[in-house]
């Protein structure tokens, strides 16, 4: 896999405008080509949580004997909200767009910047965790003092008071913002539930200042060395198989799995501007909502650790 940063004049732009509005870390997009090597063939959008997951797609889907066998795909991540102001200048070259909500796919539907008849599709529900290095933290419990010892847990109800985050011993506590991320969107609304109030505009002494653009960012905080964070909120796709740090780490974490916490997310195609770009992104949105194997992407969904759909 080849590695870069993504540099559009909308990018300088956006960044601005979350500055501007937020106390939050704005973060370029990187991208990477998958199978590694140059040219490309298409390009393709996908927000953070998706990147580890998007890779391994890419790679089943360019496999020999497959639909995009021979060709390379680039992918690219970023923070939903920093990929549509990218997918809006009309000139991002993406082909498809995999976001971590529905709503800014479903704003797409009907503009200029998607290809004819696009239209916004349901592809993976995603789970917030709550998580910090096992190193660190053993148990869920010195998170959540009402949940009982153990190395995982599953929130199944609307979080409460009763059950608050711990600010002492989870602290200091990576959080996306929820301006730009959705999945830092839901975890400012689970701490709300839990009685804590963190927004873009005010962070608490024991949240990480300032907010991380994406949750790449956030993942990276807890589970990276310096480990700048001791907890952090993102997606279970992160600590099941996303861009992990070089050696194995194991996670204590929590995950909400209520619906009002789990994200939605949907893709749409984009107009790339290149008819055989446009092709290889309707053909990879195919290969993942209606592969000729019915079990494939429910089978993906379940091995990436998102909810069924």
């Amino acid at each position: 896999m080849s590695f870069s940063t993504k540099h559009v004049s909308s990018g300088i732009a956006a960044v601005a405008l979350v500055c501007a509005t937020s106390l939050a870390l704005a973060a370029p997009t990187v991208c990477t080509v998958v199978p590694s090597g140059s040219p490309y063939d298409a390009t393709i959008a996908v927000a953070s949580n998706f990147y580890g997951p998007a890779q391994n797609l890419v790679t089943d889907f360019t496999a020999a004997g497959k639909p995009g066998a021979g060709k390379r795909i680039r992918i690219c991540h970023n923070a939903t909200a920093d990929l549509n102001t990218e997918i809006r200048t009309g000139t991002s070259g993406y082909s498809l767009f995999l976001a971590a909500n529905a709503s800014t796919p479903n704003g797409l539907v009907g503009t200029t910047y998607v290809q004819s008849g696009a239209t916004s599709d349901l592809y993976a529900k995603g789970i917030p965790v709550l998580f910090a290095r096992s190193a660190t933290v053993s148990s869920v419990k010195t998170l959540i003092p009402a949940l009982p010892n153990g190395a995982s847990a599953n929130v199944s109800f609307v979080a409460t008071p009763a059950f608050s985050l711990s600010t002492a011993n989870s602290q200091t506590v990576a959080v996306a913002d929820p301006v730009a991320a959705p999945y830092g969107n839901a975890a400012v609304t689970i701490l709300a539930d839990m009685g804590h109030t963190v927004s873009s505009s005010s962070i608490p002494a024991w949240v990480n200042n300032p907010l991380y653009g994406n949750i790449s960012l956030t993942f990276d905080a807890v589970a990276t060395s310096p480990f700048p964070n001791k907890s952090g909120f993102v997606s279970k796709a992160q600590i099941c198989d996303g861009v992990a740090p070089a050696s194995p780490v194991i996670y204590t974490y929590v995950a909400f799995t209520n619906a009002k916490y789990v994200l939605n997310q949907n893709g749409i195609l984009i107009d790339s501007g290149n008819a055989g770009q446009n092709a290889l992104g309707a053909s990879l949105r195919t290969f993942m909502l209606a592969n000729s194997d019915p079990n494939y992407w429910s089978g993906f969904l379940s091995t990436h650790c998102y909810a069924p759909i």
